[in-house]
């Protein structure tokens, strides 16, 4: 049959692969070799989808609704106030002012731990003792973005943030990183890399506040929409819970983790190394590069959850078991080559199972199992310990992710024993107590050795997620520093000298002891107390 020139529009596979049809008769050259139907793409329609003018109009008079609201309630305490100011005298003010604070709530510990910022009324509160209220921006204007900046801010991310989260593929973002035709998701992504790359940097960090609040207004747009999840979206709620919880916004990151934890349930990522025949696992096929993101984006969720368990003391979200487990992984024998990714991942699945083998125990023993089955699960939780830690220790050269989780294979081991003291002190078992107390000294010993050495590094060189496993280590020797003849004391007086030293990626001029101040963890308090006391 001879080949002709088809006079319409490219098929739909060369349209879904963003490639150029010959528009081949009666098959296009993509199409013949793949072996596929070669189908015309549809006409598409000129102009805006329907309905969409309007949703723009109703949109545009919801935000003059919401705008007038908030200059309606901006003027509504300050006539308030005036008549407060007249009706009260000197003696009977500064009482009312306490009365007011108390009433909202804001002077909560609990409320204080979740970064919410204590509000006060303009003009005549100040004469009742309140500080000025600072209402949120409606619109925050993001200064222009020039091709210059662009590059650097790519380059940035790639240099000082893809080390420590490597989920996104460089060369398949730097594709369409200019372009003008970005989807939303796509536009979204690229502004929370880009508050990363400026929280590593020196430079430009007048970026950062803009540029967050855009993000923040977009991606709660895209989540309402109707329309497919793209993965750039889970990328950008993932990068977006990183990106708050290196600004030490707790609240808003526990918030965002859950979104994103449901989000990548809901898109089946769990289930894309399974055996059996889905949309998501066939993919590969198709497309490895997006395959190998979408793995690598559920396992940095995997890690993100395990991490604020072990920071939090909460049940994990994202098990183990929902997921191809990696089973063999984990006990087979460490390789140098293993990347520091993997074998991170791989740590943090150990710690997951530490931190639910109470639970295991106690449903075990409810459920009439035996002893030895909780006693077997605690000698091959040592035995993988033991030969994790040695094989991280003989790295060469450890990167920032490597040094990582150096230091979480030890907190692992020290939660595991701190679990094994606790349950040894109920039983009165003094000598295996003891066994276990010195582990988890010598465990805390060497975490200081590690981050003794991260003090003389640039702080874009440090893992962002470093002060989780350092705050766990400080907060296990504030409750045991009467143990051990000092030997405790001296490790967290150590460890609160380096925390001092460590800088604050949020604030620059500020260390990592002032996170410690905005921790829920009530020993928190107590670390700081001693590092007040060594001041």
């Amino acid at each position: 049959m001879p080949t002709l020139q088809r006079p319409s529009r490219p098929c739909k596979e060369c349209q879904r692969r963003k490639l150029r049809c010959d528009a081949q008769q009666p098959k296009c050259g993509l199409c013949q070799r793949a072996r596929v139907p070669c189908e015309a793409s549809p006409a598409g329609k000129r102009g805006p989808k329907r309905g969409h003018l309007n949703a723009l109009r109703n949109r545009l008079m919801q935000l003059e609704e919401t705008l007038q609201n908030r200059l309606d309630s901006e003027q509504r305490p300050q006539e308030h106030v005036q008549g407060l100011h007249h009706s009260l005298d000197s003696t009977d003010a500064s009482q009312s002012a306490d009365f007011l604070r108390g009433d909202v709530g804001y002077g909560d510990p609990l409320a204080q731990a979740f970064m919410l910022s204590e509000p006060s009324m303009a003009g005549d509160f100040d004469n009742l003792g309140l500080e000025r209220f600072r209402f949120p921006d409606l619109a925050v204007s993001l200064p222009q973005i020039d091709r210059g900046t662009h590059a650097e801010l790519d380059q940035l991310y790639f240099d000082r943030v893809h080390p420590s989260f490597p989920i996104i593929h460089k060369r398949r973002y730097l594709g369409w990183s200019k372009s003008t035709a970005k989807s939303r998701s796509q536009a979204c992504l690229q502004k929370v890399m880009w508050i990363l790359a400026v929280l590593l940097s020196t430079q430009t960090r007048d970026l950062i506040n803009p540029l967050y609040s855009q993000v923040r207004q977009d991606i709660d747009l895209i989540i309402m929409d109707t329309s497919p999840c793209q993965l750039e979206l889970v990328q950008a709620w993932t990068l977006l819970t990183v990106c708050e919880l290196m600004r030490a916004m707790y609240g808003q990151a526990w918030a965002s983790a859950g979104r994103m934890f449901r989000l990548l349930q809901g898109l089946r990522y769990h289930e894309i190394d399974s055996p059996r025949e889905d949309p998501v696992a066939s993919e590969g096929m198709i497309d490895p590069i997006r395959t190998e993101e979408k793995r690598r984006v559920f396992w940095m969720a995997f890690l993100i959850d395990h991490l604020l368990s072990i920071r939090n003391r909460w049940p994990v979200t994202l098990s183990e078991h929902m997921a191809r487990s990696p089973q063999s992984s984990v006990t087979e024998p460490p390789s140098p080559d293993t990347c520091s990714f993997n074998e991170c991942i791989i740590i943090a699945t150990v710690s997951g199972r530490g931190l639910l083998r109470d639970v295991h125990g106690t449903i075990s023993e409810a459920y009439g199992g035996s002893r030895q089955i909780h006693i077997d699960h605690d000698e091959w939780l040592n035995l993988v310990l033991a030969t994790r830690n040695k094989a991280l220790r003989q790295r060469d050269d450890p990167d920032r992710l490597a040094t990582f989780t150096q230091i979480l294979g030890q907190v692992t081991e020290i939660l595991f024993c701190k679990s094994l003291m606790t349950m040894n002190k109920s039983t009165s078992n003094e000598n295996c107590t003891q066994e276990y107390r010195c582990r988890a000294l010598r465990a805390a010993e060497k975490i200081v050795l590690f981050a003794t050495d991260l003090t003389a590094l640039h702080f874009s060189m440090v893992h962002p997620f470093m002060f989780i496993p350092l705050f766990v280590t400080a907060e296990f020797l504030y409750e045991n520093r009467a143990l051990g003849d000092g030997a405790f004391l001296t490790q967290l007086r150590n460890l609160v000298g380096i925390l001092g030293q460590l800088t604050n990626v949020n604030d620059l001029e500020r260390s990592y002891l002032d996170l410690l101040s905005r921790s829920c963890i009530s020993s928190s308090r107590g670390v700081l107390e001693q590092s007040a006391q060594q001041t």
